[in-house]
């Protein structure tokens, strides 16, 4: 970086606290070679850039290496991941088996992702790698095999929450269970939306809401939805708010960060009670 003086930047905070299914190595080998043919194959004072993102189907996490180089000529694209192949740089001073990309794309398909790229001659590339968010609780410690694994099939499912990525937690876990769809409501006043719009088997709503107290909204529900079970989540676990909610009649009080162990139990017990 010094040596060509590249301005290197990072962003990564879009997908703070989400969990992606890979191995740690394998990741860092794979980001170490793409950061490294960006500075590698750049300009005296160009410019390299990390970025994150959700993907729009809320499925996976897409992190982008760009960078202002010499980029690949179209005739060679269609052979970047060959290994071997240094793209018209086998006679330049530039230092380098060509094994790097392909490399890469092996270790990200072993893990159930993918890499694409676009790329201007004399302008740069942008290489993205996009790979499913883990079903798992974050923080957590509780192994993933060891999650009771439960038949959703069919079922529509209500999440009101406002932190993305706790949505996206539970989502990814709920889909691998066969849920046909898991609807976001971001604050109280949309999840009420969302209840009188759609029927729902099951609603788990936040008690710690931006705009109102989850707790505020828990009759308008069960108004709006007779018979769908509400499952409370909150990081208050307090013996205090444990009663109130009892008191609203919540079917299950839950604390974060969610433990799925006792998600699949509950779920489970409203499936036999069905």
């Amino acid at each position: 970086l010094d040596e060509k003086k590249i301005k290197f930047s990072s962003d990564l905070t879009k997908t703070s606290g989400l969990v992606v299914n890979g191995d740690e190595f394998r990741l860092q080998q794979a980001f170490s070679n793409l950061i490294s043919n960006a500075i590698k194959y750049n300009h005296f004072g160009g410019s390299v850039i990390v970025e994150s993102r959700i993907s729009s189907d809320e499925s996976d996490v897409l992190v982008t290496v760009s960078d202002s180089g010499f980029g690949i000529p179209h005739e060679y694209q269609s052979k970047v991941f060959q290994p071997f192949n240094r793209l018209a740089h086998e006679h330049g001073t530039i230092e380098g088996s060509g094994i790097g990309l392909s490399l890469s794309e092996q270790l990200i398909k072993a893990m159930q992702g993918e890499i694409q790229f676009t790329s201007v001659e004399d302008v740069g590339s942008h290489f993205t790698i996009r790979l499913p968010i883990a079903a798992s609780a974050l923080e957590n410690d509780r192994p993933q095999e060891e999650i009771t694994a439960i038949d959703l099939s069919g079922q529509r499912v209500l999440y009101i929450e406002d932190n993305k990525t706790n949505f996206l937690i539970l989502k990814a876990w709920l889909n691998k269970q066969g849920t046909t769809a898991v609807d976001n409501g971001v604050n109280a006043a949309n999840g009420l939306q969302l209840a009188e719009q759609n029927p729902y088997d099951v609603i788990f709503l936040d008690l710690g809401l931006p705009d109102r107290s989850g707790f505020d909204i828990i009759d308008e529900l069960k108004a709006l939805q007779p018979s769908t079970p509400i499952i409370a989540l909150t990081a208050d676990g307090s013996e205090i708010s444990r009663e109130r909610a009892d008191g609203l009649a919540v079917h299950q009080f839950l604390t974060k960060p969610i433990d799925f162990m006792l998600v699949a139990e509950t779920l489970s017990s409203l499936k036999r009670k069905s």
